[in-house]
């Protein structure tokens, strides 16, 4: 076939086996005034389609850069407090030896000499958090081999092994006296976990009936907690003031409670504990803000106190934090007499950290 009968063949058989109409010759006048042949038409509108699909390309790539840059403000942040809780620890280290002496009566006493705390003393860093021969000691996350051996240990200290039983002493000890916000994992594990052997017990003042006051846990009464703290009056939470008596002020200790209830569990995203935190404290540090919020959205607050784990979305905003609060019945009333007032001294204490723009 010649190129002018090709050319002016009205049809033309494809590569899939089908017939199309075609017309290289046919003009086409744009809305501008300009004319292109048919052939000319279809190669700038396949040119307009790749652009299209370029820019989405481009869109799709910018988002998945924005969610790489968010990602690493993250772990810059984590990385952050886990630096200044590793620094707290350090800070409080001592070495401690311990002697045991058995008096001629039979019973135990130790006599523990701690030396003063050196600013230049260093740890090495492989072995940065571990501590009294315990694996991941002082991380702030939870460590299956670090709760194997505090078994291990805490078994035989209840056998009256003397050497397990000075550790364990000495490790409560520690960690009563450890900020609740500095604690490791492995501190909150003991003073929850141990108890006084009953041969411990003073003679003449132990009442049989009465277990050893332990740690709380995270459901426990309002009045176990107040009784703790009256007592370890040092591992006092951040924000909670003290009476003219020494012991925990109840309002503060009440909002204290209550923001740990509401905070997300201990085993969600370090990330997304810090996010709800953060904005928890910057909602409560404005007077009235809760209520703006609550009032701008429509939301409706629970009819019932019933504070739960935060388990919505990530990365956590004001507004989610909102939302979680009234959907467990926390009121206006709670809000302006306990929560406000514990968020200033929460934050006159020390810097929260929080997400940070880049």
């Amino acid at each position: 076939m010649s190129l002018l009968q090709d050319i002016t063949s009205p049809s033309k058989q494809t590569s899939w086996g089908t017939t199309a109409t075609v017309h290289p010759l046919s003009v086409t006048q744009t809305t501008h005034g300009e004319c292109f042949t048919s052939a000319e038409h279809f190669y700038f509108e396949g040119f307009e389609d790749g652009l299209r699909r370029r820019e989405a390309e481009v869109a799709s790539l910018q988002n998945q850069l924005n969610q790489a840059g968010f990602e690493i403000v993250q772990l810059k942040l984590k990385n952050q407090n886990l630096e200044e809780e590793n620094q707290a620890s350090r800070a409080s280290e001592a070495i401690v030896s311990d002697d045991i002496d058995t008096s001629s009566n039979g019973s135990a006493s130790s006599f523990i000499r701690v030396p003063p705390p050196s600013p230049t003393m260093t740890f090495p860093p492989s072995r940065s958090n571990n501590r009294y021969g315990i694996p991941n000691y002082l991380s702030v996350f939870r460590s299956r081999e670090a709760e194997t051996a505090l078994k291990e240990l805490m078994e035989k200290a209840r056998q009256m092994d003397a050497r397990s039983l000075t550790r364990i002493k000495n490790m409560c000890r520690e960690a009563h006296a450890t900020p609740r916000d500095s604690k490791s994992w492995a501190q909150s594990f003991i003073l929850s976990e141990w108890r006084n052997p009953p041969e411990l017990a003073p003679p003449n003042t132990r009442d049989p009936a009465k277990p050893a006051l332990p740690n709380p846990r995270m459901g426990d009464s309002f009045e176990s907690w107040y009784e703790y703290y009256s007592i370890h009056s040092s591992s006092l939470p951040r924000g909670v003031r003290k009476d003219t008596q020494g012991r925990p002020w109840k309002p503060d200790l009440r909002a204290s409670r209550l923001a740990a209830q509401l905070r997300p569990l201990q085993t969600s995203p370090a990330a997304t504990r810090t996010e709800f935190n953060y904005y928890l404290i910057e909602l409560l540090g404005t007077s009235g803000e809760y209520q703006r919020v609550v009032s701008r959205r429509g939301l409706r607050i629970a009819t019932k106190l019933s504070p739960q784990p935060y388990d919505g979305p990530s990365p956590v905003t004001i507004e989610d934090v909102v939302l979680h609060m009234a959907a467990c019945g926390v009121t206006y009333e709670i809000v302006r007499d306990d929560l406000e007032p514990w968020s200033r001294q929460y934050k006159a204490v020390g810097t929260t950290f929080g997400p940070k723009s880049t």
